[in-house]
């Protein structure tokens, strides 16, 4: 109760912070529900140390480094999204130092088809390796290939350009209603889709930035580049929507296992229904719910490192998360969330997880980021958590914490 309590107080303080008296909340609502889809290509390349130094109850520091690339395509009627993510980690107390390399790809194509937000169907698919050896264990490698199929109706959309319209609005002490905002998110819109630079050819910066002066009410086309180039819209979300499905999912692990002991490759195969709302309370202030419920549909395998955390056949689990996140300013924001998941066993007892999140970061300059993040968990296992809090050691019925220092460098 206390821990429920502080988190309460937590949230609310936040965002009493992030009300902005120059969109309402009303209003926002209003130009998020009006919002069309927009066509846009993004992409970015970062360097980080998501957990740059981290240290908790297990008393072993520990070092991150990676990379990670994004890439999304969206029309009205699709979305493309690849991820890939490129880490290496090391660190430990004296004779019992490791080190794992690992990669992490992902892709995930929908296309709808009756309407921009209605009926979709969709593919997944992904590669995770694992390379990791240490002094006193041998060295293992980890090879994992998931794949799948779903269908669904919703969607949650990414509605930055009107979180930025509404920060633009404030910085400049402009009264902006919902009309506005969508005209502010249309120029900015035409301008990640490349239409000044397309119609302008060399002057495309500058009719740009006309354009959207007039559209704010202000001269200080500097107040509004800070807003523009804050990395914080890299990384904090500002999703708009809802969205239920079904998913059949299958897994094929352990690829790079000695034949000797087995020589086929572990598998797995889900089914999962999901749900998911997201809203923005005020212009810098994104709330979600999201809910899973995994059916192990057929498994064959042993003690596979990548399929450890899932259902088993015949079993299910349930998994609620909510998060919120808050930015304070242009340069500085919030993120907390608290997920628990549930094993609902054929036979046997149930078992369960909770776990706790909170990151702060810091925009230093226009490409990078800094900041801390603290973890906290407590459960009789495993099932159903991401792998950080897998790395965490929550399923021993202990509780286990983290504290990390963060920091994340935009290339492009």
């Amino acid at each position: 109760m206390r821990m429920c309590s502080a988190i309460q107080a937590l949230v609310m303080t936040m965002v009493t912070m992030s009300v902005s008296p120059n969109a309402s909340a009303n209003e926002l609502s209003d130009a998020m529900t009006q919002f069309e889809v927009p066509t846009v290509k993004t992409s970015a390349l970062d360097v980080s140390g998501q957990d740059l130094l981290r240290y908790g109850d297990d008393k072993d520091l520990r070092v991150n480094l990676s990379s990670g690339f994004t890439y999304l395509a969206q029309t009205p009627t699709h979305t493309l999204g690849v991820t890939n993510l490129l880490s290496f980690d090391f660190g430990g107390v004296p004779e019992e130092r490791s080190h794992t390399l690992g990669n992490d790809l992902q892709l995930e194509y929908r296309r709808y088809l009756n309407s921009s937000r209605g009926v979709y169907v969709e593919t997944l698919a992904g590669m995770d390796y694992d390379n990791s050896a240490g002094d006193n264990q041998d060295a293992a490698k980890v090879l994992a290939i998931s794949y799948g199929v779903g269908a669904g109706y919703g969607r949650i959309l990414d509605t930055r350009t009107v979180s930025q319209a509404a920060a633009m609005c404030e910085l400049a002490t402009t009264q902006c209603d919902s009309p506005k905002l969508l005209e502010i998110a249309d120029i900015l819109n035409k301008n990640n889709e490349g239409y000044y630079a397309a119609e302008y050819k060399l002057d495309g910066e500058r009719y740009f930035y006309d354009e959207l002066s007039k559209a704010v009410g202000t001269s200080d086309a500097f107040a509004l580049n800070q807003v523009l180039t804050s990395p914080l819209y890299n990384i904090t979300p500002k999703r708009v929507g809802f969205e239920v499905g079904v998913r059949l999912l299958g897994v094929q692990g352990d690829f790079l296992k000695e034949e000797d002991t087995d020589p086929d490759p572990d598998s797995d195969q889900l089914l999962q229904q999901y749900a998911g709302l997201a809203s923005m309370l005020t212009p810098g202030t994104n709330v979600f719910i999201e809910q899973t419920l995994t059916h192990g549909a057929k498994q064959a395998t042993g003690a596979s490192e990548p399929l450890e955390d899932h259902p088993g056949e015949k079993n299910n689990v349930l998994a609620v998360e909510v998060g919120i996140s808050v930015d304070h300013s242009y340069r500085w924001a919030t993120q907390t969330s608290l997920q628990t998941n549930m094993l609902l066993p054929e036979e046997g007892d149930r078992t369960s997880n909770y776990a706790f999140s909170a990151q702060s970061d810091l925009a230093i300059g226009v490409k990078t980021v800094v900041g801390g993040h603290f973890m906290v968990g407590n459960g009789d296992s495993a099932v159903g958590l991401s792998e950080p809090f897998v790395d965490l050691g929550i399923g021993d019925a202990e509780v286990h914490w983290r504290a990390m220092l963060n920091f994340r460098h935009f290339i492009f």
